[in-house]
């Protein structure tokens, strides 16, 4: 059981309809791959609005959530989401987060190409245990091989502390 391990996917696009981009579609392929690889843990969507990825009526996360739900994820396996305009709010609002402590290891979903943005905002504002789970979209969604390598590896880091 993986009760604290907390899988956040980090928000990407979608349009004025709420349809999510490709990039979106993949970080929440992977993250949903993780969550059954890792049976107990939550998915913990973020995103709100902003003109270069959310105009829409509702905030991203809520769009990211409905799909989960409809690809058979339990509403109680969902926390509730995150409304950041920006990757720094959305490290900021986490560190506030009251479900989350620092009995917990956070895996952040996004794109390879976001990782060391996000590693050096996530380093400098966020206190948890945590690491990054690149999504490879140049190549499309991660292999199975390369998810099961790359899940070994976080298990490796949070089994030695050692995380960032």
């Amino acid at each position: 059981m993986n009760s604290n391990v907390v899988i956040c996917i980090l928000g990407a696009q979608n349009d004025s309809d709420g349809a999510l981009s490709t990039e979106a579609h993949c970080r929440l392929e992977t993250a949903l791959r993780l969550h059954r690889l890792l049976p107990g843990s939550m998915l913990l969507p973020t995103g709100g609005w902003g003109a270069h990825f959310n105009t829409s009526l509702q905030p991203h996360w809520k769009y990211l959530r409905n799909q989960l739900l409809t690809l058979g994820v339990s509403a109680e396996s969902i926390l509730d989401g995150v409304n950041s305009s920006n990757t720094y709010e959305d490290f900021t609002i986490l560190r506030e987060q009251s479900t989350l402590s620092n009995e917990n290891s956070i895996i952040f979903v996004t794109s390879d190409y976001h990782v060391p943005r996000a590693s050096l905002i996530a380093n400098s504002t966020f206190p948890y245990r945590h690491c990054f789970f690149p999504v490879v979209l140049t190549h499309g969604l991660i292999s199975p091989t390369s998810l099961m390598t790359e899940l070994n590896k976080l298990r490796r880091i949070f089994n030695d502390e050692r995380c960032g």
